[in-house]
């Protein structure tokens, strides 16, 4: 890979990054922890597309570690909050990301190429579903079906351009990396 995409695709995720602390700092509950999980995959891809895996493999050993414990502990936020339709379908998705994220730093690559591209294109997807603002419509379904009183509000457009990029980002380097 060119070392300018490299540059831009890092300088993409720390401007994701930047997004998602500042929501870390501004909000409270589960909704710091979502933001503070992003914060960190969005770290970890602007160190995965700056530091090649060849000059550094103990620092993605320890990324696999990272990613692997924040995954643990994002399956726990979907089992905590499954009767919130929103909160357990958005933990749902950021808990295949981290686990990709994990898989993606480890060596040697837990897939074969061909699943490599399916999880690319189902990153690709999501980004997708991010950039269109789909989460929103399906937590609003999720959230009137549950009968909750609750009103679940959209997504902000920041937020919803960061994790599009983050997916695709997350999708090009699962690419790039065949």
């Amino acid at each position: 890979m060119p070392d300018w995409l490299r540059a831009a695709w890092a300088t993409g995720f720390v401007v994701i990054t930047a997004v998602h602390l500042r929501h870390t700092l501004g909000m409270a509950g589960r909704d710091r922890w979502w933001h503070a999980a992003h914060t960190v995959l969005a770290a970890g891809m602007a160190v995965m597309f700056l530091v090649p895996r060849a000059a550094a493999s103990g620092l993605y050993g320890q990324g696999t570690f990272v990613f692997a414990a924040l995954a643990v502990g994002a399956a726990g936020a979907v089992f905590r909050w499954r009767s919130d339709g929103r909160a357990a379908l958005l933990w749902a998705v950021s808990t295949v990301d981290v686990v990709i994220m994990a898989a993606m730093c480890a060596e040697p690559q837990p897939w074969p190429v061909v699943a490599g591209y399916g999880v690319a294109v189902y990153l690709a997807a999501v980004a997708v579903a991010w950039a269109l603002g789909w989460w929103d419509r399906v937590a609003e379904s999720s959230t009137r079906e549950s009968g909750s009183v609750r009103v679940a509000t959209a997504t902000d457009l920041s937020t919803r351009v960061s994790l599009a990029g983050m997916a695709a980002g997350m999708a090009f380097m699962l690419v790039a990396m065949r």
